[in-house]
């Protein structure tokens, strides 16, 4: 999946008065996350920004996000890495904001943010943009890309979300926030289905957990702390080859304690206990 917005920053005064939609430019190879209103589960988002003048001659700066339904093929589909913890992500956690769009002057260019782009809690304060203003004749198209300057940076004026994509929890920026890694060992295939302990143990902050599977299946893998509460999933019902796997799990936003790790399929299931110390 992979976002191509044409109509970002629409210069809104041209569009009212010359009738004249113009962009600065195409944003892409970017993708919001967040969460789908009708059922919480995470689904793709993007947006839409605009700077405009207010009928009382103010200038604005606005963006909208709204869930996405692409249509646009690949030739890889991404990876667990792609999500947990890119440097979006880390980028995010280190500084409590993420710069969306940013001018670049020399070349009078649009930079935008690339990859998964996770829509934090406090994504209206959180993400900045750079805003443009288009300084040529309302009544022309768009030829000349000296013509656009920088009106604006920092938050938005305004924003709007009309409901139907929500931004993520903290517990699901927790989730976003772990590491992770599939190693799949060339080992002959096992003979039965096998939940082993985890190394180190105990661990701080990162561990291997391994598992062996005698026939292709689907696994899911999560962790549980000991009221029972899951603090993250490592696997979701992901398609895995007959053999022995291992998933390198770093717990560096979780608390030290006592935690359950839980391993099924369709047709097994097994937990174990392992201990994190800090």
């Amino acid at each position: 999946m992979q976002t191509v917005i044409t109509c970002y920053n629409c210069h809104f005064n041209s569009v009212v008065e010359g009738h004249i939609k113009r962009a600065v430019k195409i944003l892409q190879n970017y993708i919001l996350l967040g969460t789908r209103a009708s059922d919480n589960k995470i689904y793709p988002a993007t947006f839409m920004a605009l700077y405009y003048k207010t009928p009382s001659n103010q200038d604005t700066s606005f963006y909208t996000v709204v869930p996405y339904y692409s249509h646009s093929i690949v030739s890889q589909g991404r990876e667990c890495n792609d999500c947990h913890n890119n440097q979006n992500v880390q980028d995010y956690n280190n500084t409590g904001e993420l710069v969306i769009t940013q001018w670049d002057a020399n070349q009078h260019m649009l930079m935008n943010r690339t990859g998964v782009i996770p829509l934090v809690p406090d994504w209206q304060t959180a993400f900045k943009f750079d805003f443009l203003n288009y300084t040529g004749q309302l009544d022309t198209s768009y030829t000349d890309p000296t013509l656009w300057e920088l009106a604006e940076s920092g938050t938005a004026d305004h924003t709007q979300n009309l409901g139907y994509i929500l931004p993520l929890t903290q517990e699901q920026m927790n989730w976003l926030s772990t590491p992770m890694a599939i190693d799949e060992s060339e080992d002959r295939i096992p003979k039965e289905f096998a939940l082993y302990q985890n190394y180190p143990n105990p661990f701080n902050p990162t561990t291997t957990i391994s598992f062996s599977l005698p026939i292709s299946s689907r696994v899911t893998l999560k962790i549980y702390d000991l009221t029972g509460q899951e603090v993250a999933t490592l696997l979701e019902n992901q398609q895995l080859t007959p053999g022995t796997h291992e998933i390198n799990f770093e717990a560096e936003q979780l608390p030290s304690g006592v935690y359950l790790y839980r391993l099924w399929t369709t047709q097994y299931s097994a937990a174990k206990k392992m201990v994190l110390i800090k």
